[in-house]
């Protein structure tokens, strides 16, 4: 199989990079919510960044993925699309568990 190509690499380094920074605020009041009693609004705009950059990962990973379905059934490659889309629905599922997590955060 063929390797990322640097520019994929370089994307996929600066979304890991960009969600941990965003994960700092929500991580600081999660260790201090035991301390200090804080707002429903000071916690929801602490996970407010987190929200933007999974989602903006899961839009990215979402049109990647329906990228390669439609190579997959232009070249009628069932095999492969029956895997892609059962990753798809993995991680729909996935994303679904997690925001529902955040919210009961």
């Amino acid at each position: 199989e063929a390797e990322l190509d640097k520019a994929t690499k370089i994307k996929v380094l600066v979304g890991s990079i960009l969600f941990g920074i965003s994960a700092v605020p929500r991580t600081c009041l999660a260790s201090l919510r035991q301390a200090t009693a804080t707002k429903p609004d000071i916690v929801l705009l602490a996970n407010l960044p987190v929200f933007l950059v999974g989602l903006f990962h899961f839009i990215w990973i979402l049109r990647r993925l329906a990228h390669n379905m439609r190579r997959c059934k232009e070249l009628h490659q069932e095999e492969s699309l029956k895997i892609f889309s059962r990753l798809l629905i993995t991680l729909c599922i996935c994303m679904l568990s997690s925001a529902g997590v955040m919210v009961g955060q």
